[in-house]
């Protein structure tokens, strides 16, 4: 019986060399599913703070509006004088806030 080395070592050097791509196809395939996720993950967190700045701006705009009237009306009342604060830059301010109401409702309704 004759021990054929060369064909042993051919067949070790083989299966080194498919070990090791075979591992780094897993490698490669384990980081572009782990960038995936935190991609995914990233863009949900985004929408969710977009939403959230989205009403607060929302919000203050409407405070903003309110005190402006208000400040309206003490001025009328202190000076008898028209107040300084533009009626138009109230009304295109509630517009503006309406705007952005009405834009998040269409991006949830697309979300969905």
């Amino acid at each position: 019986m004759k021990i054929e080395f060369d064909r042993i070592v051919t067949n070790a050097v083989s299966a080194i060399v498919v070990a090791v791509v075979m591992g780094a196809a897993a490698i490669v395939w384990r980081g572009a599913t782990t960038v995936d996720e935190k991609v995914r993950e990233t863009r949900a967190d985004m929408e969710h703070l977009v939403t959230s700045l989205s009403d607060k701006l929302a919000s203050y705009q409407v405070q903003l509006t309110t005190i402006s009237n208000q400040l309206n009306d003490v001025l009328k009342h202190q000076t008898n004088r028209p107040a300084r604060v533009a009626a138009t830059a109230l009304e295109e301010a509630d517009r503006s806030v309406q705007q952005k109401a009405y834009s998040r409702d269409i991006y949830q309704q697309l979300k969905k």
